[in-house]
């Protein structure tokens, strides 16, 4: 029975004219609304005509040869299959489970080699319309400066993996907090929970305040920034910081810090909002299975891209 349930909700969703006019169902299957879907349909589109010129399938470069037909014939398919799996992250094996049934018609060989070549084309796609973050802390000076806005909210977020079997690794991405072994990054967005900027990804096992060190952020003079314990000593020149009192073992915190404190997390819930909202893809929230270092460094820009999207729409100003 919980095979055919399966089967039976990958042929509804496959198909783009099958969601398409249902708004539930596509944000269900593409975090997206129809309308911020159809708006990078359009470069994702020509993205796609230009590499299909290029290469195969299989990303060799093109022989003058006659196309065998394709899988996903439309491009709105392809589209929707890569934020499907982004969305849901299926075993791919579940998603070329029955090849008769499946209306993906591919075997699990194909799913995996339509993810590798339609992620990099999706990660243009929103380069391409200003939604990615900026990775480069040493110019977020500049950039920040000139986004006018004067306050920003950082927080450190993790995504739980798998357990390496070497036991050096282990070690590395092991998290006390959270008892699990899992990879961070480091990300800051503003009061309209647009993400500005978001760090390399790390080990889990290095504190909040060590990325920061090591990515040598460079902020404006004049901006306020929120952020909890975790960045403990954290200073920039010339910029105001915001963070909660931390208590000690022998002292306390006393009524006025309390207070302080609940005054700084009520400013912080935009920021706890703002992960939330980067992390709505399952692939960011799950176990993640693959272990190449790009791909786990890609999907969390690409969510953060995806999630900036959604505000870029649904914001009003």
């Amino acid at each position: 029975m919980g095979q055919t349930n399966t089967i039976f909700c990958i042929n509804i969703v496959i198909n783009y004219t099958d969601i398409s006019g249902c708004p539930k169902k596509f944000v269900a299957v593409t975090t997206l609304h129809e309308s911020e879907f159809t708006e990078i349909l359009s470069y994702f589109s020509e993205r796609w005509r230009i590499h299909e010129s290029r290469y195969t399938l299989s990303n060799t470069w093109r022989v003058n040869k006659p196309r065998k037909d394709e899988t996903l014939k439309l491009v709105e398919d392809k589209l929707l299959f890569i934020l499907y799996y982004f969305k849901n992250y299926p075993i791919q094996e579940t998603m070329g489970l029955n090849r008769a049934a499946n209306r993906f018609g591919m075997s699990q060989g194909k799913v995996s080699i339509w993810i590798k070549v339609l992620l990099p084309i999706l990660q243009e796609t929103l380069a391409k319309f200003g939604d990615l973050p900026f990775r480069d802390g040493t110019t977020l000076d500049v950039i920040l400066k000139e986004s006018n806005q004067e306050k920003f909210y950082l927080d450190g977020t993790v995504r739980p993996i798998q357990r390496s079997i070497d036991y050096e690794l282990q070690k590395e991405h092991y998290t006390g907090k959270q008892c699990t072994h899992v990879i961070k990054n480091n990300l800051l967005n503003d009061k309209n929970r647009r993400v500005w900027w978001i760090s390399d990804t790390y080990e889990g096992a290095i504190h909040d305040k060590k990325v920061m060190d090591l990515e040598n952020c460079k902020f404006p003079k004049g901006i306020t920034l929120v952020y909890d314990t975790g960045f403990q000593n954290l200073l920039y020149n010339g910029v105001s910081i915001l963070q909660p009192h931390k208590a000690q073992r022998n002292a306390p915190l006393v009524a006025i810090q309390k207070k302080i404190n609940t005054i700084i997390s009520s400013e912080r819930v935009v920021n706890e909002h703002t992960i939330g909202s980067v992390k709505r893809p399952h692939i960011l929230r799950h176990e993640l299975r693959i272990n190449n270092l790009d791909f786990r460094d890609n999907i969390v820009w690409i969510g953060c891209g995806l999630h900036n999207l959604r505000i870029r729409h649904r914001t009003k100003t």
